[in-house]
């Protein structure tokens, strides 16, 4: 679509809105504790914080992903400045990706949430090597004994070791993607990953998911 406009209008129309490195404009998905779930058109380089307050919501945010589930989770004091391009996202470590972008209100529980993805990611592997296979096994049960209190001491090392071993050595890029959103979630969310290992669970594991997985279908 972006081609065959520029190709009309020029490549000084298209350079009108954006930024220097990322001009033009791109499709954005929002979903998760907002108003208005849906899909807007935004210039990039846009305050993220502007696009939240467009989709509207009353609950307060304690981290949004940014770039779907292959993303980044921005904690909630990083919202403000932070602005939808790449050569700005990539200070938090993260970037527009896929173009979704999910809030995550008060009542969710972040370490539930991941530890559901974290099983996805293990799930939706094709077997073809052993990083992927083991790395995302392993990562999946490690975050799920973290969310419900039965990982040993050196859970959360192993896990964050992981996630920078992992990057790089399958024979796509699903496990970079899965090792990456894990990596920011424990970054955002470190209290919250701590509690759970002493703890176990919270009373906001319960709550609907707000990260949505398609049905999982057992292996036979």
């Amino acid at each position: 679509a972006h081609i065959a406009l520029i190709i009309r209008h020029g490549a000084d129309w298209f350079r009108a809105i954006g930024t220097a490195t990322d001009p033009g404009s791109s499709l954005i998905t929002i979903s998760g504790a907002i108003d208005r779930p849906g899909v807007y058109e935004i210039a990039h380089g846009t305050a993220l914080d502007a696009l939240l307050q467009v989709a509207g919501g009353t609950e307060r945010l304690r981290a949004v992903l940014v770039g779907g589930y292959f993303g980044s989770w921005l904690a909630a004091s990083e919202i403000d400045g932070a602005r939808l391009s790449s050569e700005h996202l990539s200070q938090y470590g993260a970037a527009l990706g896929a173009g979704v972008i999910v809030a995550l209100g008060d009542r969710g529980c972040a370490v539930a949430e991941c530890s559901r993805i974290a099983d996805y990611f293990a799930d939706e592997s094709s077997g073809q090597c052993g990083p992927c296979v083991n790395g995302l096994g392993a990562i999946a049960d490690t975050v799920q004994r973290l969310a419900t209190g039965t990982a040993d001491g050196a859970a959360r090392q192993r896990l964050e070791r992981w996630t920078t071993e992992l990057p790089g050595r399958g024979a796509c890029a699903h496990p970079d993607g899965a090792a990456r959103f894990i990596a920011s979630a424990l970054r955002v969310f470190s209290d919250e990953f701590h509690d759970h290992a002493r703890r176990g669970r919270c009373e906001r594991c319960g709550h609907a998911p707000v990260l949505p997985v398609p049905m999982l279908v057992p292996h036979e």
